[in-house]
């Protein structure tokens, strides 16, 4: 008997330390299970990273900040002829309407308190009236089409570098984050002159200002970048080419207890 009893209480100590400790820990929980969350894993693959040659910013006409950016999708000659011919047709209609009224305002007056609108009298007008809805159809159709290409053309970058090899025979200078794993990826690049490489802790402000003209560095901490307001507002830059190298990162996270 009392062997027995020395035996189970050897094998609950046995238990109770193999179990993982937690904050909450409740002898009365016995599920545990290790979870990995979705948000503990960051992606670390290797890109090279550029400024765009973009001069968007320097045309009045296409600047996001001015209050016509809306009219961009037409030309300034495209947007007279429009104001114009809607003067003209505004005065055909009227000078049509007027001959049939002893008194076109008045007329005019009762038909809008009447919510009939400026409905034609005749059949010039309402030949008009058709033509120009016609005509208005076919303007926002042209509108609508130009602003998606306008919206697709502002979408894509132009790279000053296809990808790692075109910096390479172009002679570019490349920096790295000191410390981090990009820093040695040069190492599986002999063809890239050593001179040219050079290791930083503060590389995205270098390429802002010019100093280096690529940047190598990882996926999460591009993005971190690309958000930051310091370098979007005044500054352009994009990934190029191929992904370099793939790594991820993340850690494991102990389930207290599930209900």
């Amino acid at each position: 008997m009392i062997f027995f009893v020395i035996t189970v209480a050897c094998a609950s100590r046995l238990v109770a330390n193999s179990r993982p400790v937690f904050d909450n820990d409740d002898s009365g929980r016995t599920d545990y299970r290790y979870n990995i969350q979705p948000y503990s894993v960051y992606d670390m693959t290797r890109w090279l990273v550029t400024t765009t040659e973009d001069d968007k910013d320097n045309d009045p006409w296409r600047n996001r900040h001015t209050f016509f950016r809306f009219a961009y999708p037409f030309s300034i000659k495209l947007w007279a002829a429009t104001v114009f011919s809607t003067a003209v047709t505004a005065f055909a209609y009227w000078y049509i309407e007027r001959e049939g009224a002893f008194d076109s305002a008045h007329k005019a007056t009762l038909q809008v308190a009447a919510a009939g609108g400026l409905e034609p009298t005749t059949v010039s007008s309402k030949v008009l009236r058709a033509s120009w809805a016609l005509a208005t159809c076919i303007i926002i159709s042209s509108y609508t089409a130009n602003l998606a290409a306008v919206l697709v053309s502002e979408s894509k970058t132009s790279a000053r570098f296809s990808d790692i090899e075109d910096a390479i025979d172009q002679g570019a200078k490349i920096y790295v984050h000191r410390g981090y794993g990009t820093e040695s990826l040069f190492d599986s690049i002999p063809e890239y002159p050593p001179h040219l490489k050079v290791s930083t802790t503060d590389e995205f402000t270098d390429v802002y200002n010019g100093v280096c003209d690529a940047v190598l560095t990882d996926r999460w901490t591009f993005e971190l970048a690309y958000r930051s307001a310091t370098y979007t507002l005044s500054c352009h830059i994009a990934r190029v080419g191929e992904e370099i190298a793939h790594a991820d990162g993340g850690w494991v996270v102990y389930a207290d207890y599930r209900h």
